[in-house]
């Protein structure tokens, strides 16, 4: 990212990857929208990604050949691969995805096409059952972090750095299940969060090896919460 930064601005990049999508895919190119913490007004220029979503007729070989050299282009920026759906799958992937659906509604930006959540329906009968596979998950994986790091605090602090936004993503999807308010930014969603839990909401905002223990604290708090609610 680092070099991506110097290269060119966030604005820059998306208008770039806009121009080389339109031209590679042409009228296949539904809607191209940012999300994430460029449209929730969290982007960090240097740390944060730009996340992509596009919406296209076709899935087709052809298709996929023609976006290999943009997102080659994109990847090498440092930037993640852009997320890829058929126009046909949006309601699928609303119902079996909700998490991702529900934070990409509530902060995007459109940058081509019409914005596909104005008619889509989110359906949220599958949140708990999303967030409490992730949260496991997650436990699971940063227990044996902690376990294997336990000597080593700065790997240890980039692997709890690196897990962050995704927990935070997660927070904000439980939060969800009792506080459907729309357009919460992830720690102000963590901190009304720690209200219902409840829970110490600190080692969230400066996160360090020595709270790695209070960090996991936090997400076993969280998992035992959504088995009362």
């Amino acid at each position: 990212m680092g070099l991506f930064t110097k290269k060119k601005s966030a604005a820059q990049a998306l208008a770039k990857v806009k121009e080389d999508l339109q031209r590679a895919l042409g009228d296949d190119l539904v809607c191209l929208l940012v999300f994430g913490s460029y449209a929730s007004g969290e982007y960090q220029p240097g740390r944060s990604n730009l996340n992509l979503f596009l919406m296209i007729q076709d899935s087709n070989d052809r298709t996929l050949s023609q976006m290999e050299p943009v997102f080659r282009d994109w990847t090498r920026q440092g930037q993640p691969v852009p997320v890829i759906i058929e126009a046909a799958e949006l309601s699928v992937y609303a119902r079996s995805l909700p998490i991702e659906f529900l934070d990409m509604r509530d902060h995007h930006r459109v940058l081509l096409g019409e914005d596909p959540f104005t008619h889509t329906t989110v359906d949220l009968s599958n949140l708990r059952a999303q967030c409490e596979q992730e949260l496991s998950i997650k436990l699971l994986k940063l227990r044996q972090a902690t376990t294997l790091l336990s000597k080593q605090p700065k790997k240890l602090e980039n692997v709890l750095h690196a897990s962050l936004p995704s927990v935070l993503t997660l927070l904000r999807s439980v939060l969800r299940l009792t506080d459907p308010t729309p357009g919460l930014k992830k720690l102000e969603a963590a901190e009304r969060l720690a209200k219902l839990v409840p829970f110490d909401a600190q080692p969230l905002q400066k996160l360090s090896a020595p709270l790695a223990g209070r960090y996991l604290d936090i997400i076993e708090q969280v998992y035992a919460y959504l088995g009362r609610i």
